[in-house]
């Protein structure tokens, strides 16, 4: 399991390994969970790992809103891209799990005013 906190809309979410020398989405289409969902929308976490960048996942309009995408299994994950709707993220972590419960930051961005973000 991977978590993503995010602040408000989250238009995709790549978690990337090299397999074979070629990159891979394994986000991609697996089951993700949210902290919470926009009111009035339908704007559920599976929209930001359906590898289209025209749909989104959307918060509730407060901080300390979170993400998550269940792999499956463990990865050596090499890069976490993050494209993000016009609100975006301005200060986020990314932590990995390997049950759910316990979880390791491995990257915290600060003061991010881009729209696509790749962590490598």
């Amino acid at each position: 399991m991977k978590k993503l906190t995010a602040i408000l809309v989250l238009s995709g979410l790549l978690l990337i390994m090299s397999f074979h020398g070629r990159a891979q989405n394994i986000a991609l289409n697996k089951p993700a969970y949210a902290s919470s969902v926009q009111s009035g929308t339908s704007f559920t976490a599976n929209l930001a790992v359906d590898g289209n960048y025209a749909t989104r996942w959307s918060s509730a309009p407060s901080d300390l809103q979170s993400i998550y995408v269940d792999l499956g299994s463990q990865y050596n994950i090499s890069r976490v891209k993050i494209a993000w709707e016009t609100a975006l993220g301005k200060n986020y972590n990314i932590d990995v799990s390997t049950d759910g419960s316990v979880w390791t930051p491995i990257r915290s961005v600060t003061n991010n005013t881009s729209l696509t973000n790749d962590n490598t």
